[in-house]
Formats: C-alpha cells, sequence, structure tokens
C-alpha cells in the first residue's frame, strides 16, 4: 500500500500541474 500511496501522490501532482496548465492555455487563448 505504501508504494501505491507514492504512486497516487504523483497521479495527484500530474492532475493537478495538468490542471493548472489547461486553465494557463485556456486563459492564452482568450
Amino acid at each position: 500500500m505504501q508504494t501505491k500511496d507514492r504512486h497516487v501522490d504523483l497521479i495527484q501532482i500530474f492532475k493537478v500541474t495538468a490542471f493548472l496548465a489547461s486553465i494557463l492555455v485556456l486563459a492564452y487563448i482568450k
């Protein structure tokens, strides 16, 4: 479970980064 927790943390960080990046892209397009 510990290794899975680490993996989940990385996935959550990636999702947050992709989310912020998408917002920046949308703001840039506007």
